[in-house]
């Protein structure tokens, strides 16, 4: 018998992982508040047969090995401090927690408790990171262009005190820039509502991240351009698609459930907390 997966969260966690643990085989079972949601997009309709409703939360978590927490910061922040997670494997979104503090109180919860988590950075799963790295081995300046189209100002982006642009959108080359250069007395910042640019004192590698009116991405090095898309996850789908990233949760899913490591999984995430200090310096509020 498959093990079960607990989703608590409508948006990411219907369209992103119910799938991906969906075609991995597993046994979904989630809100029933999602219920008419999932049943109105054709694209999840191939998973039908892998899902059950709950419509009690805490009997979710009960029935689960394993519970992925797909929900805005705040909320995923209040559901890790209010259930016991002992002997559960947790999936996380990013960033944990909605401010540096708490982010920081999470972690510290994390580690006291010695829970078994991961935190869904898709990046090392795309097909331009394992290239990017090798170029960089090879000497060569790294650079990233990142432009996201927005029309509609949300938590995601407007959010200044707790580093919006980053937290959502930045966030995801952390181990991107960890790999490149660690030390983060060589991470120069500017930031403003709508530019974030990540660069090196040593000129090793520029991010440069956007709001703007289109959707673009691209990694180029001094040779030209490594890699080109519309987001760093590969081309956006249409209605009635799977999202681009549930191919990348499936290889995070499969990674992490044989070779999950708490203790760099936790080194990350205090990393992380220092970037979002440097750049929380950079704002004024």
């Amino acid at each position: 018998m498959s093990k079960t997966i607990g989703i608590l969260g409508g948006g990411f966690g219907t369209y992103g992982y119910l799938p991906a643990f969906s075609k991995l085989g597993f046994r979904i079972l989630t809100n029933s508040n999602y219920k008419q949601a999932i049943w109105n997009r054709a694209e999840l309709q191939d998973h039908l047969k892998n899902i059950e409703f709950e419509e009690l939360e805490f009997e979710i978590l009960r029935k689960s090995e394993i519970i992925v927490i797909a929900r805005r910061p705040v909320d995923q922040s209040n559901v890790l401090n209010q259930y016991n997670f002992k002997d559960k494997i947790l999936f996380l979104e990013k960033p944990l927690a909605p401010t540096i503090e708490h982010h920081l109180s999470l972690v510290n919860l994390l580690s006291i408790q010695k829970l078994k988590f991961s935190v869904g950075y898709l990046a090392p799963y795309t097909e331009w990171y394992s290239k990017s790295l090798e170029l960089f081995q090879q000497k060569y300046k790294i650079v990233v262009n990142w432009e996201i189209q927005t029309g509609v100002e949300n938590w995601k982006t407007n959010d200044f005190s707790d580093n919006g642009l980053f937290s959502f959108y930045g966030i995801h080359f952390s181990k991107f820039i960890f790999e490149l250069d660690k030390n983060l007395s060589n991470l120069l910042i500017e930031y403003n509502p709508r530019h974030l640019n990540l660069y090196s004192s040593r000129d090793i590698f520029e991010i440069k991240i956007s709001l703007g009116n289109r959707s673009f991405f691209e990694i180029s090095t001094q040779s030209g351009v490594i890699y080109s898309a519309k987001s760093p996850f590969g081309e956006l789908g249409s209605i009635g698609q799977l999202d681009s990233r549930v191919a990348l949760l499936e290889k995070y899913i499969c990674h992490e459930l044989k070779h999950q490591n708490v203790r760099v999984n936790l080194e990350m995430e205090k990393f992380i907390i220092e970037i979002r200090k440097l750049i929380n310096s950079k704002i004024i509020l």
